[in-house]
């Protein structure tokens, strides 16, 4: 696992919108937290990509913060909500269909990777 996070690490400033989004729903969905390395890296690089974000991207983001008991940081949040009030109103579906509801699912017992 070491091995596959130090390549994200390395190619997380190439990722997408929803590279990110799936990175960090990959992780919350497996009860694990990412390196703090990587966690930087990851909300860095959403927060330069946050206007880019679909609503499904949001949605699996924001989910996943919640699944890991993290907030999203201030740079984050900001960027989101200033393309909320521009206009980029995510739909209502913005949860994964495939998903229960965060409010049935027991909290997971998260992990660190070492």
């Amino acid at each position: 696992m070491r091995e596959l996070e130090g390549r994200a690490e390395a190619l997380a400033g190439t990722l997408k919108a929803q590279d990110v989004a799936n990175t960090l729903w990959a992780y919350a969905t497996m009860g694990r937290e990412p390196g703090a390395g990587l966690m930087r890296k990851l909300e860095g690089r959403a927060e330069a990509l946050a206007g880019t974000f679909n609503a499904q991207d949001v949605a699996n983001t924001l989910w996943a913060y919640a699944t890991m008991g993290w907030e999203p940081g201030a740079g984050l949040m900001r960027k989101r909500e200033g393309r909320m009030e521009a206009g980029g109103h995510p739909s209502p579906r913005t949860r994964p269909s495939s998903l229960p509801h965060p409010s049935t699912r027991p909290p997971p017992r998260l992990a660190t990777s070492d």
